[in-house]
């Protein structure tokens, strides 16, 4: 096939003595054959009644799902997702509020930190986050862990938080006042020293 100025390719199959003969079509697709190459995927002829055929059952398929005419569809969709942004907005805030009293209520312990927080006991946060609104919460020193060996070790300026992490041969990382890591030899300390 030559396209004069623009390009030379293989034939791929189109044996086509003129574009009328090709009728409609519609392109379906479009795909990376190599950098700066691009394919499309068309249907021709008849298959171009199938392929709309095809879609419009889908549509209608999708409308009947929710309950809508196929041309309230959009509108339908766009109204589910501000809903479920809401509903995720809610529970976001019922989370933060959550972990913030449960945060609180953990008491004091009588080892060197102020405060042992096992991870594994917020399941619904992520470890980063846990750490974040301990020190938000939370007024003293800290060591937060979790059994995939994530911890946490947090100063209440009385120590160095880096000291007591080469101390212990915990792998670490971070300034004085906080450092964080991943170590299986935080579950020795657990069981050594905490519980």
């Amino acid at each position: 096939i030559n396209i004069p100025g623009a390009d030379i390719e293989l034939c791929g199959g189109t044996h086509s003595p003129n574009t009328a003969f090709v009728g409609a079509f519609k392109i379906i697709s479009q795909e990376a054959v190599a950098s700066g190459i691009k394919r499309l995927v068309i249907v021709t002829g008849p298959k171009v009644a199938k392929f709309a055929q095809e879609k419009e059952d889908y549509l209608y398929q999708i409308a009947e799902k929710l309950d809508a005419a196929p041309a309230q569809v959009l509108q339908k969709v766009e109204k589910i997702q501000k809903e479920l942004q809401t509903s995720s907005d809610e529970v976001k805030q019922l989370k933060h509020a959550l972990l913030e009293w449960k945060l609180k209520t953990i008491k004091p312990s009588n080892w060197q930190f102020t405060y042992i927080i096992n991870a594994d006991e917020f399941e619904w946060i992520d470890f980063k986050s846990l750490v974040q609104a301990a020190r938000q919460y939370l007024k003293g020193s800290m060591i937060i862990f979790n059994k995939n060996w994530n911890f946490a070790i947090i100063s209440d300026g009385s120590f160095s938080a880096k000291e007591f992490a080469k101390e212990k041969g915990l792998k670490w990382g971070g300034p004085d006042a906080i450092v964080q890591w991943r170590d299986e030899k935080i579950l020795e300390i657990k069981k050594n020293y905490i519980w």
